[in-house]
Parts: C-alpha cells; structure tokens; sequence
C-alpha cells in the first residue's frame, strides 16, 4: 500500500490542491513551512463532523508534501506533518481511539 512518503521527487510538479470547504483557502499552495502552517489554519471547527476532519488531514498530507518538495531546508519538518496527518487520518477513518474533537492535532 503506497504512503505519504510515495513519489516524492526533487523537481516535479507540486501536486494540484483541491480547493473545497471554507477552511481550505482559495490561494495557491505555499512553498515555506510557517506559511503552510497558517494556511492550513484554524482548520474545521471543533463541532465538524468526523468526515470533515478527515478530509482536512487528507488535505494537509497534500499541502506539507508540496512544501517537502518545495521547502528544502524545512523538508524533515514538512514530512512529519505529512506523517502525523496522515496517521490522524487514518485513526478518525478507522474509529481506532476515540478522541474528543477538541483533542484533535492541528498544525
């Protein structure tokens, strides 16, 4: 099963990122770590549903692999965003733990 650390390639184009609910900004992707990090903010609110956050974490994996790519002397930190949103993904999609909304990792 391919994971987020697949097709990580020096010098390609950064992955195309879809642009849905209010919490994903309507600007192009950013190319530094801070600047991810207040894009992907405030994220869902605490009230959304399992299925919201689950797509914002899909979303973040999206966005830190770009800055990885982009970002060469913030690429470790950039991963292990993609790393941790990824397992917070996958955790809300199996019901593995069960952890209050408020509880929830936010970049």
């Amino acid at each position: 099963m391919p994971g987020p650390l697949d097709n990580l390639e020096p010098d390609t184009e950064p992955p195309v990122i879809s642009q849905r609910p209010q919490w994903r900004s309507t600007k192009p992707a950013p190319m530094t770590l801070a600047a991810g990090r207040e894009y992907v903010s405030p994220g869902p609110a605490s009230d959304a549903s399992r299925r919201e956050w689950i797509e914002y974490y899909q979303w973040c994996v999206e966005v830190f692999r770009t800055i990885a790519l982009a970002d060469a002397r913030h690429r470790n930190e950039a991963m292990a965003e993609v790393l941790i949103a990824a397992r917070w993904a996958e955790t809300l999609s199996q019901g593995i733990e069960e952890v209050a909304p408020e509880n929830y990792y936010k970049p």
